[in-house]
C-alpha cells in the first residue's frame, strides 16, 4: 500500500474541505476494527481500494514484487491506495475505523469476484 498526500481544498473559520478522490467510484464502506483485529490477507485484480484512516491505527502489510513483506503503521487522517494486483492486509493496533473507497469489482454482491484470498499475516 502507498501514503498518499492529502490537501485542503479549501479552508475558511468553519473548517476545511478535502477532495480524498477524484475518480469515478464504485462503493465506499465504511470498516472497522477490534484491538488486534486482522482484515484483509487477499489481492484484488482488478480493483483500486483507498483506504481513509478515520480513528485509530493500524499495521498495513503488502507484498513487494519479490515477495517482500511490506509493512507501514497508518495512523487517523491518512490515506492509503492499494493497486491491483498488490496482495495486502490490515492489523489493528487499537480500535480503528477506516473509509474504503473502491474503483473495481468489490463491492455488495461483487464482494468476493475479483478477490484472491492468500495469507500475509
Amino acid at each position: 500500500m502507498h501514503l498518499l498526500k492529502t490537501n485542503i481544498d479549501y479552508s475558511d473559520s468553519r473548517g476545511i474541505i478535502s477532495d480524498l478522490v477524484v475518480d469515478e467510484l464504485n462503493s465506499a464502506t465504511l470498516v472497522t476494527f477490534e484491538v488486534g483485529a486482522v482484515r484483509g490477507n487477499h489481492v484484488h485484480h482488478q480493483t483500486t481500494q483507498w483506504k481513509f484512516i478515520i480513528s485509530g491505527s493500524l499495521v498495513l502489510a503488502t507484498l513487494s514484487k519479490s515477495g517482500e513483506l511490506v509493512e507501514h503503521v497508518g495512523k487517523m487522517g491518512e490515506l492509503w491506495v492499494c493497486y491491483p494486483g498488490e496482495p495486502h492486509a490490515m492489523r489493528a493496533l487499537e480500535k480503528t475505523s477506516i473509509l474504503v473507497l473502491t474503483k473495481g469489482p468489490r463491492a455488495g454482491k461483487d464482494y468476493d469476484s475479483d478477490t484472491e484470498k492468500i495469507t500475509i499475516r
